[in-house]
């Protein structure tokens, strides 16, 4: 333990004095060479009812590694494990060594130091030994026998995922990640150290080839979520849109039931309408009762009849007839083809 002898004024000394860091804690070596440290002389202190005299450093010193995450809870195994090793738990929530076996993803990965044997294997007892994270390098070899990785690299659990039980390839550990689908899921569970070494992280993502990218699962499923969003959004607009349309189908339906009950209403107001119109293979013949002319369109042109007598046609941009008058003008066909022009009154 770490004392202070102070050489007074007149040549005497304090004597080997203790040196604390926390209530009676004695201090040791938590202080590197070098360091600069404010202490306190006490003459006796009373701490937790015990009187100490001697110098306090001037704030506690942790001494617990912060490099990892304790998980200090009953946790009983399947089988004997080594010092050392990582473990899971299996579906009956027992430990058991990582190998190509099953697990369940909805439990930690530790790593243990302090063995399981076989004698209490599954007696329940409680480890205080059990790591959900280190950050002290230990062996990933003892996992995978040969492994080796760069320095740096993320370490993957290969494998698929059934529901919530991880079956690991029988290669177990990998670095190397894939560039096309291959149908495996890739459990991130920490970073190569120094070739055979490695750290374990506290979380433990699951990520696959998907859509062209290495993604976590997490990503792929909220980017469906998302895409089924968009899809639904689509889809209730084109609802919307159809009922729209269907709105406007109606109106039109309506306003051309109307517009048929108008025309319908006329025709019943005007019955010499239909009278005066009649249809047939020969074609649209319109004539007022009574009268001798009429008027017929055929496929061919429009034809004027006059006691059914053909007195003139149009067809094709061209008019025919046998007499025509311009004011007191009248130009008229003669029996030998030609044409004559007199005055009205000649």
């Amino acid at each position: 333990y770490a004392t202070l002898e102070l050489t007074l004024s007149g040549g005497g000394t304090t004597g080997a004095i203790p040196c604390y860091y926390s209530g009676s804690s004695r201090l040791t070596t938590h202080y590197a060479a070098g360091n600069a440290i404010h202490l306190t002389y006490r003459v006796n202190a009373n701490v937790n009812g015990t009187n100490y005299t001697g110098w306090w450093a001037d704030a506690n010193y942790y001494t617990n590694n912060v490099d990892r995450l304790q998980c200090a809870v009953a946790v009983a195994a399947a089988e004997g494990i080594a010092a050392g090793r990582l473990a899971v738990f299996n579906a009956s929530g027992k430990l058991i060594l990582l190998s190509a076996r099953p697990f369940d993803v909805t439990k930690p990965i530790l790593y243990l130091t302090t063995a399981y044997t076989s004698a209490n294997a599954s007696s329940g007892t409680t480890r205080t030994t059990n790591y959900m994270a280190w950050g002290s390098t230990f062996s990933l070899a003892n996992t995978v026998s040969g492994f080796s990785g760069a320095t740096g690299a993320a370490v993957y659990i290969k494998g698929i995922l059934n529901g919530k039980m991880f079956s690991p390839v029988t290669e177990v550990l990998t670095t190397t990640v894939p560039t096309t689908e291959d149908g495996y899921d890739y459990m991130l569970l920490g970073m190569i150290s120094t070739t055979v070494n490695g750290n374990l992280f506290p979380e433990h993502p699951i990520y696959r080839f998907h859509n062209g990218e290495f993604k976590a699962v997490s990503q792929i499923s909220m980017e469906a979520f998302m895409a089924a969003e968009d899809a639904q959004e689509t889809a209730d607009n084109n609802a919307q849109s159809i009922q729209r349309l269907d709105q406007n189908v109606s109106g039109l339906s309506t306003q051309f039931n109307v517009f048929s009950s108008g025309i319908e209403a006329t025709i019943e107001d005007h019955s010499e309408i239909l009278s005066a119109m009649s249809f047939s293979t020969d074609g649209l013949k319109i004539q007022m009762s009574g009268s001798i002319y009429y008027t017929l369109t055929d496929d061919v042109g429009y034809h004027i009849f006059q006691n059914d007598k053909e007195i003139a046609a149009f067809s094709e941009g061209k008019g025919k007839m046998d007499e025509l008058q311009m004011g007191n003008i009248i130009c008229r066909r003669t029996s030998k083809g030609g044409w004559v022009w007199t005055g009205v009154n000649s």
